[in-house]
């Protein structure tokens, strides 16, 4: 038992338990067995057990009140949901896990694994070896048995056992909930992980241990029993478990976790991850072809669209049958049930794919190897002072910053020879009509315009915007005109970027002189440098960085590590029709520009709460002679169009804002509804209200790094958290009550300073440049 007297618990037991009377006993004395010299509790989520199991835990709580905490539901949860909730409040800095009918069978396991924690800081997950306690009868008992090492997990066949082991190692077989010791780093885990099938520990062990370390000892310290009454017992056959788990439970944590890597762990691992998605999606068509139990698809196309489209590849020849079960039915579409050919097909279709997963690396590696000797040999090409390259986001857009700064330079600056590059057809052909100098970037007179242009401008990142194999070089200087921050946190973690997953878009420390760096460790980065800085962002090279007043420069320009003599004050150029124009009618017209959401789950409740709330939307908007239109966010993962034009088709009030370019069209808007967009600071300048709607501010502040600073410092506006809010917030300025026009005036001053912000924007980006190249012509 724990004999250790401090105060403050070290690990906390997450133990779920439902009807397990025969067997909680065993595992709350495996509990209170442990030899620790620190304090440890096990929190109980009993999901109201009718059965007797209740009354034995709070016995156990009575007697050792210190170590058990007895946490009864009422009503039942169910079995992720008690899971999930106690993972959410576990408050010390480990958490060890073991359900009901499982017990721990050394009583120095939490101490040797705390130890071994405690030692090595850059491990998230110790655990071990399990020992499987089943009959016969259970579904995976063959499969167990029949491992080198019959009915544990992990296999050592499977898992490396014993020595320091990252995610892509335990994609065969992670260890058993019992044998965890996590360091307690998720808070709140992610909805997609709190809602689906009962599976909750591949969600634990995925997001806790990220890219760092797990390390499996090699010995048996625990035993993972198969009884009925168990938390997950199942005993269907081996293909009713693959149809049953998959989509609950496989599909739902490794696409949740994929796109959770990608936002917060730089996209480490997520090969790994995407590797097991596909193995899952291969056995899911198996046990379809198996059972014939097409319907399945149908339900599959409703909850994961991806995974069900790459069910229909596999299932190529036959996807017009598959659209004639989404159409007809089952008994309309029996020709389906031909699990022959299927199953002759499937090997060649592996095939083809293994061809083309290798003819895609050998690719990938010639595009490598070119874009490097690509950008040290273009360096050599003499630079051409007056010759300067823009380009739009990802190479294809003509919008924001560097639009209107290439716009100005070609009206008013003939000394200066622009140039747009783009792959974009459509965009070349619109500038050549408008009679506007542009190039197709991949062209010999695209790449060799870049390679000589002493400038290239962009408003992301030049890693987007740009590419080596087309002229953009280590002489080439790059001008960020940054297309905004908004009030989420935009402060790199280490050296990574969270708010991004464009590769080599992150801080360059391993390869850039410190002040600090010994000798040895200039050499090694020297040595380094030529070789990884081509795929790097190299913020703290930066030519020059536009920074609208010092808030940018605070939270964005400096925490990337860009010089301080790069850091120039001045607005942005795409501001200039806003400055301009003021809208002359008296329509009412309504904005709302909700920022992209990473998690999908927000993200479609962003949309479908907006489509549920469209009649009373419109009921305002008719009776105040309104219009509302909807601009979703550019970078919004999915596409919602055909969804948002159905819903909105019957009122003739609603529109989706369909233009490119939302700056030409700002000054025409009554009223912004935004939530952490940085288009509030733009909105801000034609002095008109804004109003703040964040549904999901609780959610955001729960995580790390939610914001820059007090997201309030931010608001300019009433700040809401549903519709009715929205309208009531709307009427108010429809009737003529404005509570917000000094606060508007102060948050703009603040974030875009008068002194830097103004019609002149694009006039002083170019005369400081020419400044700094020491050329003349300076005069207008």
């Amino acid at each position: 038992m724990n004999t250790n007297t401090a105060s403050e618990v070290k690990v906390q037991v997450v133990c779920v338990t439902y009807n397990q009377k025969d067997y909680i006993k065993e595992a709350l004395d495996s509990f209170l067995m442990q030899k620790t010299n620190f304090k440890f509790e096990v929190l109980v989520g009993d999901d109201c057990s009718t059965d007797g199991t209740s009354e034995i835990v709070a016995e156990y709580a009575r007697k050792y009140p210190d170590i058990i905490k007895h946490i009864r539901r009422n009503p039942n949860m169910g079995c992720l949901a008690n899971f999930m909730d106690l993972c959410e409040n576990v408050t010390a800095p480990y958490a060890a896990f073991c359900d009901g009918d499982d017990y721990w069978t050394d009583e120095n396991k939490l101490q040797k694994q705390f130890d071994f924690m405690e030692k090595n800081k850059d491990v998230n997950i110790c655990a071990h070896k399990t020992y499987i306690l089943a009959n016969k009868s259970w579904n995976l008992y063959n499969y167990y048995s029949k491992q080198e090492e019959p009915l544990t997990i992990p296999d050592r066949k499977k898992t490396p056992v014993g020595r320091f082991i990252k995610i892509e190692h335990i994609m065969k077989q992670w260890p058993h909930t019992s044998s965890l010791l996590v360091r307690n780093i998720i808070k709140k885990y992610p909805n997609w992980a709190k809602s689906g099938g009962p599976g909750g520990d591949m969600s634990v062990i995925f997001l806790n241990l990220g890219d760092k370390s797990m390390y499996i000892i090699d010995e048996y310290m625990s035993i993972y029993r198969r009884v009925e009454q168990g938390v997950v017992y199942n005993n269907q056959d081996i293909t009713e478990h693959f149809l049953n788990t998959r989509v609950n439970d496989y599909f739902r944590i490794l696409g949740g976790s994929i796109n959770y890597f990608k936002v917060h762990y730089n996209s480490f691992g997520i090969g790994a991850l995407e590797s097991r998605l596909w193995t899952e999606i291969i056995n899911y068509t198996n046990a379809i072809i198996k059972s014939g139990k097409w319907e399945k698809l149908i339900e599959l196309k409703e909850s994961y669209p991806s995974e069900y489209d790459k069910v229909i590849s596999l299932l190529s020849e036959y996807k017009y049958r598959l659209q004639q079960v989404d159409k007809l039915g089952l008994k309309q579409a029996n020709l389906l049930r031909r699990n022959s050919t299927l199953k002759i097909i499937k090997p060649i279709l592996k095939s083809i794919y293994r061809c083309k997963k290798i003819c895609k690396q050998i690719k990938s590696l010639i595009k490598i190897a070119h874009s490097f000797f690509a950008y040290w040999i273009f360096a050599l090409v003499p630079k051409k002072k007056n010759l300067w390259v823009f380009s739009g986001f990802n190479k294809k857009n003509y919008i924001d910053n560097t639009k209107y700064l290439f716009e100005y330079i070609v009206e008013n600056h003939p000394e200066i020879e622009a140039v747009w590059v783009s792959k974009d057809k459509s965009i070349r052909k619109l500038l050549k009509e408008n009679k506007m100098p542009v190039l197709n970037m991949t062209s010999l007179k695209g790449i060799w315009t870049t390679a000589r242009a002493e400038i290239a401008f962009s408003d992301h990142f030049k890693m987007t915007d740009y590419d080596n194999r087309y002229g953009f070089n280590a002489r080439t200087k790059f001008v960020q005109l940054w297309h905004g921050v908004g009030p989420k946190s935009s402060i790199p973690k280490g050296d990574f970027l969270t708010n991004t997953t464009v590769k080599g878009a992150r801080l360059s420390s391993d390869i850039l002189i410190g002040d600090t760096d010994n000798i040895l460790i200039k050499l090694i980065k020297i040595l380094k440098y030529p070789f990884i800085a081509p795929f790097r962002e190299l913020f703290e090279q930066y030519y020059m960085m536009c920074c609208p007043g010092q808030i940018f420069i605070d939270t964005f320009a400096a925490p990337i590590k860009t010089n301080e003599k790069a850091r120039f004050l001045v607005g942005n150029p795409r501001n200039i029709l806003t400055y301009n124009n003021t809208s002359n009618d008296d329509k009412f017209r309504i904005l709302y520009a909700p920022t992209y959401r990473w998690n999908m789950e927000d993200e479609q409740f962003m949309v479908n709460n907006f489509i549920k709330n469209l009649p009373k939307l419109n009921e305002f908007l008719s009776k105040h002679n309104g219009e509302l239109y909807l601009r979703l966010h550019p970078h919004t993962w999915r596409n919602y169009t055909n969804k948002i034009n159905d819903a909105i088709l019957q009122y003739d009030n609603i529109f989706k804002d369909n233009s490119k370019d939302i700056y030409a069209e700002l000054y025409k808007y009554s009223v912004l509804i935004t939530d952490y967009s940085s288009i509030a600071q733009d909105f801000l300048i034609t002095k008109q209200p804004v109003i703040y709607f964040a549904f999901d501010i609780d959610t955001i502040e729960s995580t790390d790094q939610p914001f820059n600073k007090p997201y309030n410092e931010y608001l300019a506006g009433e700040l809401t958290k549903d519709w009715s809010e929205n309208i009531c917030a709307l009427e108010k300025l429809a009737n003529g009550v404005d509570e917000y026009k000094e606060r508007r005036m102060s948050v703009l001053e603040s974030l875009l300073p008068s002194e830097y912000n103004n019609v002149n924007n694009s006039k002083r980006i170019v005369e400081e440049l020419k400044k700094r190249l020491n050329f003349g012509g300076m005069d207008d």
